[in-house]
């Protein structure tokens, strides 16, 4: 804390330094100020409230900073991303299923990555394919450097320190920034190697108490982390990305575009035959044809057909970038045959839906089936932008459509909360040939426990007295943190305590 103090006073209201040290200082009092934050809220675990708060502290640091002169966003346009990435932030203390707050944590990093997004067009909505998965890259670099590029070039340790020491301090500090890496990763790997090293290090650190070595970590990560953040959205200088260059031998006239295309285009028709006759034919065909029921059938070939369709797109921007430049008429061929295989990958995907629409009839929804289905809702959008876009010589266009359009799958998916949906599905076409599988339901996340109370009379009977005591045991017996509430987990607790048929679940033992 002193140390937060003699920076506040020196870097932000000293007179004697310039608007443009006391803008970078402010960034970096705001980070230690954020890790501080994190250690406080994050440690606490699952994250609801407290990774929303946290995460909507840095989106209102990184709009409230440019009050200094000296900082700006990278992008005029940037306030928008910064909105998009609040919303999405405020989505953690909304729902709790672990896969929901991964997609939503990274889509809150993703816009605030787009801040600091500088096409070489000026617009992100115009930016090419190549610009943005560089970005993406250096996107990642800078999260995971850009504080030390803060700590290096952009804060002056002058009205710190004496200014004869200044310089050496500042190379002993470079210094251990760097080599703070090395030294965990050689360390740990030492530890692993040696047990009496491993016990050197932590005789080591033993006069250290526990509590405030975890605390001064986690407060140096997340420090670290908003640092990064933060830099990357007002100080990081980035220049467009340049077109890959093209070698001359990949270079794609009619007759390359033709066999490529082609012969693609010659397997995908047949598959789509064998697939019209086998599984758009009826079960029948398809036991008399080969030793497998006709869920089997379906089970097996889902996956792979939707690997298949995500693997066009990338394949047929490929084959566009290498089109020889000003060939109207070759453009338009390619278009031709890049819209054939659009039609035939659309067919496998409606196989593959069909395929999961016969595997959920048999073994019913898992989170795997579910946000694999939600992957080929986005996948037909992609499919639609494509056409709409590359096929009509509007490639510049693409990426930023299907980002926008993942973003709002995202979006639909926290409005359909899929846990619950999973738990509502498997309880309609449960029967005696088919039990619903209670121990599954049970282990989603708390989003799924109203649809599991409202529909526990479908829970087997040997199970509902230990489904009732585990609902009891989490939802009304356990302690209750205020930093990892969340709405999900609030309907869960209220759904569990109102609960007459949980109550007495147990009161009449088990049958017989």
């Amino acid at each position: 804390m002193k140390l937060v103090v003699t920076l506040a006073v020196f870097g932000i209201g000293s007179p004697v330094g310039t608007e443009r040290t006391r803008g970078n200082w402010a960034i970096f009092v705001v980070a230690l100020a954020l890790g501080l934050g994190g250690d406080l809220l994050l440690r606490a675990s699952p994250w609801g409230l407290n990774a929303a708060i946290w995460l909507a502290a840095l989106c209102a640091a990184t709009f409230a900073l440019p009050r200094f002169k000296s900082l700006a966003l990278a992008r005029p346009r940037g306030a928008a991303w910064l909105w998009a990435a609040g919303v999405f932030s405020l989505t953690l203390a909304w729902r709790s299923s672990p896969v929901l707050q991964t997609l939503n944590v990274i889509a809150v990093f993703l816009c605030l990555g787009m801040i600091a997004f500088r096409p070489a067009a000026g617009a992100v909505r115009l930016a090419g394919s190549t610009e943005y998965v560089a970005h993406l890259a250096i996107s990642a670099v800078q999260a995971a450097a850009g504080a030390a590029m803060l700590l290096a070039r952009h804060l002056d340790w002058g009205p710190v320190v004496a200014e004869r020491r200044s310089a050496r301090l500042r190379a002993i500090g470079r210094g251990l920034v760097i080599a703070a890496l090395p030294m965990l990763v050689f360390g740990a790997l030492f530890a692993a190697a040696d047990v009496f090293f491993r016990d050197l290090l932590r005789d080591a650190v033993r006069p250290i108490p526990g509590d405030v070595f975890s605390h001064l970590v986690l407060w140096a990560a997340f420090a670290w982390l908003a640092g990064s953040c933060l830099w990357g959205a007002l100080l990081a200088e980035r220049e467009p990305v340049p077109e890959p260059p093209r070698a001359g031998w990949l270079r794609f006239e009619f007759i390359e575009a033709g066999v490529v295309l082609g012969l693609t285009n010659l397997l995908f028709l047949t598959f789509v035959g064998v697939q019209f006759r086998y599984l758009f034919g009826g079960a029948s065909r398809v036991e008399a044809s080969s030793s497998l029921t006709y869920a089997e059938y379906a089970r097996r070939g889902f996956f792979e057909l939707v690997a298949v369709a995500a693997l066009v797109v990338p394949f047929l921007l490929v084959t566009q970038w290498l089109l020889s430049r000003g060939l109207p008429r070759l453009r338009r061929f390619h278009a031709l045959l890049a819209t054939v295989l659009l039609v035939l990958a659309l067919i496998v995907m409606a196989s593959a839906l069909q395929r999961m629409r016969l595997y959920q009839e048999t073994f019913g929804l898992t989170e795997l089936r579910v946000y694999t289905t939600a992957f080929m809702g986005w996948l037909f959008l992609v499919f639609m932008w494509l056409a709409f876009t590359v096929l009509r010589g509007r490639p510049e266009r693409f990426v930023f459509g299907i980002f926008v359009a993942g973003l709002a799958v995202l979006v639909a998916l926290n409005a359909l909360n899929p846990d619950g949906l999973i738990v509502r599905r498997n309880a309609a076409i449960a029967g005696d040939d088919r039990p619903f599988d209670s121990a599954y339901a049970v282990n989603l996340s708390p989003d799924a426990v109203p649809s599991l109370v409202t529909h526990f009379n479908e829970v087997p009977p040997a199970d509902r007295c230990a489904i009732a005591s585990e609902l009891r045991r989490r939802y009304v017996e356990s302690e209750n943190d205020w930093r990892t509430w969340s709405w999900g987990r609030f309907r869960a607790r209220r759904a569990v305590s109102s609960s007459t048929e949980l109550a007495t679940a147990c009161e009449a033992g088990s049958p017989d």
